[in-house]
């Protein structure tokens, strides 16, 4: 459906989503949505984990996000020359554990200068506790009890 004149194209997972979308609407509930985006939540990164080189660099990082009060492990990064070293698994594991108390979700996105299986990338979250959902491409972590203390305020 074309917006303002212009037709937007969908490819893998997206393409799904958005062939999907009218379905997923219907099950969204009935609350009224924001006129205007000054008007919606705004998306803060709330903790940002990273790991430096020898040089000080960042060498790999991972966001957490709150949308609008549902948090998205986003932005999970690892240099090209780095990879393959455990950084990807150590910053996951470091997030995922200091929320874990918390619902959390992420979108699969292979990295685009060396792609990855989408379907290798869903074992690996899984690993973390992560599920598929309705959505293709999203999964979710439920929320776990806390093991050990839950993490510091700000």
């Amino acid at each position: 459906m074309p917006v303002g004149g212009w037709e937007p194209t969908f490819v893998g997972p997206l393409r799904e989503i958005a062939a999907r979308l009218p379905e997923l609407i219907g099950r969204l509930p009935a609350q009224p949505l924001p006129v205007s985006l000054a008007e919606a939540p705004p998306i803060t990164v709330t903790h940002r984990y990273r790991i430096d080189d020898e040089k000080g660099d960042t060498a790999a990082h991972v966001e957490v996000k709150d949308n609008g009060g549902v948090l998205w492990v986003d932005n999970l990064w690892v240099q090209a020359d780095k990879r393959g070293r455990g950084y990807a698994t150590a910053l996951l594991g470091r997030a995922v554990g200091e929320w874990q108390g918390c619902e959390l979700y992420l979108l699969i996105q292979p990295y685009t200068d060396q792609p990855l299986d989408a379907g290798r990338l869903a074992v690996f979250y899984g690993s973390f506790g992560f599920e598929a959902t309705a959505v293709p491409g999203v999964l979710r972590r439920p929320a776990r009890p806390w093991v050990g203390r839950p993490p510091r305020e700000g």
